[in-house]
């Protein structure tokens, strides 16, 4: 499969990773994406998509400062909404989206980063931890899920 990784600049392509998402939800979700898009542009992340058959079947945020510090804008970044639509998951687009990531907040200049996974996805938490990644806190998110905090030496 012959996988190209660009940079995300609309709203829809990252809207369709989520095919079961309901019109509210969808909605919160678009507001949320321009405001990190506008993010983007004010240079504090980059929002990559992985695309296959013109078509994007999975992104992810590599994000330079946060305000809950998992990014300090100096030696961490951390990663962000990662996402494969599921007709293409165990198929390494989840890895080629954590590597582009990594690769670009090393370019930077940072030597950590860090990933937010909920507790109870699995999937995600193989994968990173099968990339190097350890987990160092776990904690509350904004809705109350559990979350589990891991970091990574670049």
């Amino acid at each position: 499969m012959n996988i190209k990784i660009v940079e995300i600049k609309n709203t829809e392509d990252i809207l369709n990773l989520y095919p079961k998402a309901d019109k509210a939800k969808l909605e919160k979700m678009r507001k949320e994406i321009k405001l990190d898009l506008q993010d983007a542009q004010d240079g504090n992340r980059v929002i990559f998509g992985a695309q296959f058959d013109n078509k994007i079947i999975g992104a992810g945020q590599v994000i330079f400062k946060t305000k809950d510090n998992m990014a300090d804008g100096e030696t961490t970044a951390h990663l962000h909404h990662g996402r494969v639509h599921k007709d293409f998951r165990n198929m390494g687009v989840g890895t080629k989206l954590v590597e582009v990531r990594e690769k670009e907040a090393k370019r930077r200049g940072f030597k950590f980063m860090t990933i937010s996974v909920e507790a109870t996805n699995r999937g995600a938490l193989r994968l990173d931890r099968r990339l190097g990644y350890q987990e160092f806190k776990r904690y509350k998110g904004k809705a109350g899920e559990d979350l589990i905090g891991l970091k990574k030496e670049l």
